[in-house]
């Protein structure tokens, strides 16, 4: 893969990937035949679109340092209401998901259950990475952009990570994760009022989230049974 093409990657801002993503999942939809089942023209759509998100995220994340951090992390912020609202989009489609299994899996032959269940935990293991990786998004931004407070100090980024002045976007990762599998933080210790507003937030979605996947999860076994 070129330096050039890797170089015009980072550069997307956090409003083109979604919309880069969003184009990739409609033109799955729409080149779907239509005598397929709405649901999964739709559940295709978005396993696309999560898939593309993650792969250009990633492509900006995983080999950048912490000077590209730095730079890149102005465009690469969503808003708090963007971010919750595509929190409670990918949620959404996490239900949506399973309760598509719980319609079509019953009378369905083994090699439909099969491609439906893939179908289905695709879509669920895509949301879930979605959100977590916009939270990380979102606490880089923060730490980074050295906003001023009202006593004219700048803050220090809301978050102290053990070991590493200057964090990359993978110790974000790491933060954010922690946050999505546990609903809790572990070693980097939160600072500031905003940081922890936000960390909150993560957390009761995360709880929420995991909650009603296992929920509903176990009524699908139950179901097959």
């Amino acid at each position: 893969m070129s330096r050039a093409f890797m170089r015009a990657v980072r550069a997307l801002g956090a409003r083109r990937r979604l919309a880069a993503s969003v184009l990739v999942g409609a033109a799955v939809f729409m080149s779907v035949p239509p005598q397929h089942l709405t649901d999964i023209r739709l559940l295709l759509g978005w396993d696309a679109a999560c898939l593309t998100f993650l792969i250009l995220a990633g492509m900006v994340m995983v080999f950048a340092d912490a000077r590209e951090t730095c730079r890149s992390t102005v465009d690469q912020d969503q808003s708090g209401l963007a971010l919750l609202s595509m929190a409670l989009l990918a949620a959404c489609a996490s239900v949506f998901a399973i309760l598509f299994l719980l319609s079509y899996v019953k009378g369905a032959s083994a090699s439909e259950k099969v491609f439906y269940l893939a179908l289905a935990v695709s879509a669920i293991t895509g949301s879930w990475l979605v959100v977590h990786t916009l939270f990380a998004f979102h606490y880089a931004h923060g730490y980074y952009r050295g906003r001023a407070v009202p006593d004219g100090v700048r803050d220090d980024g809301g978050m102290h990570f053990p070991g590493s002045a200057l964090p990359h976007y993978m110790d974000f990762l790491y933060f954010s994760f922690v946050i999505g599998m546990t609903s809790q933080v572990s070693d980097v210790a939160i600072t500031s009022h905003g940081v922890r507003r936000a960390a909150l937030l993560h957390g009761v979605l995360s709880f929420a989230f995991n909650t009603l996947i296992l929920a509903l999860t176990i009524n699908i076994v139950a179901g097959l049974m």
